[in-house]
């Protein structure tokens, strides 16, 4: 859903999606942008007429559109994404890395508090984790399982189960549990519809060689 204020000065528009739901806005300059499950985005009053900079606290993705002489900024809790005429996407959730992937063209990466010249480039096919210390770049990945989400696909690759079932239960809009806690520390290598939550166990129930249930307080796997 989206609000704004209208009294004063131009006040901001923010949107927010719950659980299980994505939402796409377009921005007074045509740029695109969809926001993940238990996202927010915030688009000033005056978003064009001194810049175009929003903010994000959540997971997007971007297509913006080129304006010359002016750049998109992506603004999160502890990072500035600048748009340098590109697709992308942002993850910045609450106690996690920053995650910023390049489908198209190029952006430009650095802390809230560190100058402009300071920021890192990233192109197309880079893939970087952004806290504290140097990022992690991962260079050269197939730009098209960049952005799967968007096109309804969660593809991970030697991920967490516990780290996998947060990023299920975002986007289902329902809570995992694990019979057996171990089996969290695990790792698994799989592809999930995100509009198909049955499907989703099935893959899980295979991987985890467990039968999953549901339960009052959620999905549980056993």
């Amino acid at each position: 859903y989206a609000w704004t204020a209208t009294r004063g000065t131009p006040e901001p528009t923010v949107y927010t999606t719950a659980a299980a739901e994505r939402l796409e806005v377009t921005l007074a300059d045509g740029s695109t942008i969809v926001l993940a499950p238990r996202s927010t985005l915030t688009v000033p009053g005056d978003f064009g007429g001194r810049g175009r900079e929003v903010e994000l606290v959540g997971e997007a993705w971007f297509s913006v559109t080129h304006a010359e002489g002016s750049t998109l900024s992506v603004r999160t809790p502890t990072h500035v994404v600048r748009d340098i005429g590109t697709v992308f996407t942002v993850a910045a959730r609450a106690g996690s890395l920053v995650r910023v992937a390049v489908i198209e063209g190029e952006v430009g990466v650095r802390g809230v508090e560190d100058p402009v010249d300071a920021e890192r480039r990233l192109v197309a096919g880079d893939v970087a984790r952004f806290g504290l210390g140097e990022p992690k770049v991962t260079s050269g990945m197939p730009t098209d399982s960049l952005d799967m989400w968007h096109h309804g696909i969660l593809d991970v690759n030697d991920a967490r189960v516990g780290d996998v079932l947060a990023d299920l239960a975002t986007w289902y809009g329902t809570p995992f549990f694990l019979g057996d806690t171990t089996l969290a520390s695990r790792t698994i290598t799989g592809t999930f519809s995100l509009d198909s939550l049955p499907q989703a166990l099935d893959v899980l129930g295979l991987l985890l060689e467990v039968t999953p249930s549901r339960e009052d307080s959620g999905i549980v796997f056993r």
